[in-house]
């Protein structure tokens, strides 16, 4: 199977973010159905040294490796930069291990727009902000352990 190049899965991204920009924010479920907001946990999303003065931060949040950044993620956010409250949104997710992909969608077209040799023009970053050389980062390197109410900074280049 070929793996879809490192710029490409800002498109499945961006997929995501069009059939799922809706999305209220995810918990666990109860067998009933309800939702179980005692086991939801607060995960405070924040991007400094960020100028969000148009457009859209686009998030999507992936919960196992297999089909990191290629696959339909966990969950998936769209906020306009009008939202931001210092840089930082607020997010409710059950505990669990965690990696998120975040770019700044400047023009608001829901898509990461690339220059002629297809290298994003929008800032892009990680959770954990790994290096990335030549390659997409993995999903271990970008993944945390939500346990209790956290707060974690994403680096946006």
């Amino acid at each position: 199977m070929r793996r879809k190049s490192f710029w490409n899965i800002f498109s499945v991204i961006s997929a995501g973010m069009l059939l799922y920009a809706g999305s209220s924010g995810v918990t666990s479920i109860l067998p009933n159905g309800d939702l179980d907001l005692k086991a939801s946990k607060e995960l405070v999303i924040e991007f400094p040294d960020f100028d969000c003065d148009a457009g859209n931060v686009e998030i999507a949040i992936y919960n196992k490796s297999k089909g990191f950044l290629t696959e339909k993620p966990f969950e998936v956010r769209s906020v306009k930069c009008t939202e931001f409250s210092n840089n930082k949104i607020s997010l409710n997710l059950p505990a669990g291990r965690f990696a998120v992909a975040a770019y700044h969608d400047y023009n608001g077209n829901a898509k990461l727009d690339r220059n002629f040799v297809r290298y994003p023009k929008e800032p892009f970053g990680f959770s954990n902000n790994p290096t990335i050389i030549a390659g997409p980062p993995s999903f271990e390197s970008a993944a945390f352990n939500l346990s209790s109410d956290m707060e974690i900074r994403i680096i946006l280049k």
